[in-house]
């Protein structure tokens, strides 16, 4: 009879090792891929990205403020400061936005990207719990504004916390939306299965926050890129159920190649959009003789954003 052989514990890691390389190799490989098939895509992003770099010319701050000044009121009290200078958005909109970027994460994550299966009732009324619990703060800080009293004192941990849970609330609906437009790329699932799934919520806005708030100069560019990669997803994520719904395109687009110039079109439009609104929102704000509490280091004129 021959000895049964133990596995050590050098063995069983060398195994695990094995795996793990082999999983971040089919995944690095799905990404080449992906990139190669989208690559209208990659080039729109790399265009952008490129342009961003070269008008901040090293004011991360004034650049990123300028480009999203169209979706955020910007006030300097309702803020975070890290190394010295506000964040692009305020404090609500970035936990929104900063809930809605790792919502995306943790469902590319899962498997979940676009699902188009309704979530459970209770499911449903936690991320609608999250979204009213931010309007009643938001109310709560006009009234403050309009001087007719308050339920408590406003403060921006409270505005990051709610804003987060709704941006997480936004992201699972897009997941949904896009999910049912794109129904035979989409997965034969719920964006989240039950509410326990949505514990992450919670330690991870606390994380965030946290990190925010302590976060170094040096992490500024880091952050601000962050916020505008979540607030450009978001919006070509809206841009491309539109697309898709207009094109009439539901029932053809069966692989990735074929979502390739919808999707192209969805990044470029979304892209006009933020860009579009800040200028609109310079405009109207030298019209009406608002001042600004920044430079604005947005091009001012339609050449100067198509050629750089």
């Amino acid at each position: 009879m021959e000895p049964t052989t133990v596995p050590t514990k050098r063995s069983t890691y060398s195994v695990q090792m094995t795996k793990l390389k082999h999983q971040i190799e089919l995944r690095s490989a799905t990404v080449v891929s992906s990139v190669r098939q989208l690559w209208m895509v990659a080039f729109i992003v790399l265009a952008a990205g490129c342009w961003f770099l070269i008008e901040s010319g090293g004011s991360f701050a004034d650049t990123s403020r300028s480009v999203l000044h169209g979706l955020c009121a910007q006030q300097p009290t309702h803020s975070l400061v890290v190394g010295g200078e506000l964040l692009p958005f305020d404090s609500r909109m970035t936990g929104i936005y900063s809930g809605a970027l790792l919502c995306w994460c943790v469902l590319a994550a899962s498997g979940c990207l676009i699902t188009k299966v309704i979530p459970t009732v209770s499911v449903v009324a936690s991320l609608a719990g999250a979204v009213a619990i931010l309007a009643v703060d938001g109310f709560n800080s006009l009234f403050v504004d309009l001087g007719i009293g308050q339920l408590y004192e406003p403060q921006n941990m409270i505005r990051f916390f709610t804003g987060f849970g709704t941006g997480v609330a936004l992201t699972s609906l897009l997941s949904w939306l896009l999910g049912t437009s794109l129904w035979k790329l989409s997965g034969d699932d719920t964006v989240w299965r039950a509410t326990s799934a949505l514990v992450w919520i919670v330690p991870t806005s606390i994380v965030t926050y946290l990190s925010l708030s302590s976060a170094p100069g040096w992490s500024y560019p880091v952050i601000a890129i962050a916020l505008l990669a979540s607030a450009w997803v978001t919006v070509t994520g809206l841009m491309l159920v539109i697309v898709v719904s207009l094109l009439r395109i539901e029932y053809t687009v069966t692989t990735l190649a074929k979502l390739h110039a919808p999707l192209a079109a969805s990044v470029a439009l979304a892209l006009a959009i933020i860009l579009g609104l800040a200028q609109g929102r310079f405009w109207l704000e030298r019209t009406l003789g608002i001042p600004q509490d920044f430079i604005a280091a947005v091009p001012q004129s339609l050449e100067a954003i198509l050629f750089f």
